[in-house]
């Protein structure tokens, strides 16, 4: 997957996980649901690292530096 075909559908793929989640969102929910998204959606190591950067910097999360490096 192209790389801003894989931004685009990690961030509907966020986009959704929050709107099941409500008003009350809880950061070790949405942690879990980045994870989720970033292993459904990268073909490979990189491209895994590359969603879990993406959304976590969205929703304002600490990034692993292992997964900056990918």
């Amino acid at each position: 997957m192209a790389s801003d075909d894989l931004d685009s559908a990690a961030n509907r793929a966020f986009d959704e996980a929050l709107d099941r989640m409500g008003a009350d969102v809880c950061v070790w929910s949405v942690d879990m649901a980045i994870d989720g998204i970033a292993a459904d959606l990268g073909a490979d190591a990189a491209g895994e690292a590359r969603v879990r950067v993406l959304l976590r910097e969205r929703f304002g999360l600490a990034v692993d530096p292992a997964d900056r490096a990918g």
